[in-house]
């Protein structure tokens, strides 16, 4: 009876994974090396799955495998200011995780510039996501691939992170911004 049980809630979980990614059933099974039909009885509890078999749908899912099996999740989660990751960056760039480790949807990322820093000696690319920059305090010159832009305290601006990008301050004063990355790419 407890197999059963957990054959059900692994299927329930996969299929709630599944759907939060927008994928149908054929698109993941390609994905985890699986059949469609598999997939299928995996999700509505009516066979289980070995650990190798697991382990590839999370691979597919992009998350880790112990995922999975979280059931304690809910949908309230308060992070506090205390507890917020700071990613050691360059002197004058801040970044902090804003966003709960291992979101299945979202990244969201707060930064602060001091005046004259950038986020990097040269442009840089990270996965291949949607990322959207919204200043919330100053302004930003963001460059993405030969193009810059300048935006202004609540100006948004939209982009690949596989397109080369980098942040300037090139003002007298701090600037600071959120930055929203989906899918997430650090899970």
């Amino acid at each position: 009876m407890q197999a059963e049980h957990n054959e059900n809630e692994l299927g329930a979980r996969v299929r709630q994974l599944r759907k939060l990614r927008h994928m149908n059933q054929q698109q993941l099974a390609e994905r985890a090396g699986v059949t469609p039909g598999f997939l299928s009885q995996l999700e509505r509890g009516k066979t289980g799955a070995t650990v190798a078999t697991a382990r590839r749908l999370a691979s597919a899912l992009g998350i880790r495998f112990t995922q999975l099996f979280d059931t304690d999740h809910s949908d309230t989660v308060l992070l506090r200011a205390r507890d917020l990751p700071e990613l050691g960056l360059t002197e004058g760039y801040s970044k902090r995780l804003l966003s709960p480790p291992a979101h299945p949807n979202v990244e969201i990322y707060s930064i602060t510039l001091q005046p004259g820093q950038s986020s990097g000696e040269a442009n840089y690319v990270y996965g291949d996501a949607d990322e959207f920059l919204m200043c919330t305090h100053g302004r930003l010159s963001v460059t993405i691939g030969s193009d810059e832009h300048q935006i202004s305290e609540g100006d948004v601006l939209q982009f690949r992170s596989s397109s080369p990008h980098r942040m300037n301050n090139r003002t007298d004063e701090s600037a600071s911004a959120m930055i929203v990355v989906t899918p997430p790419l650090s899970v």
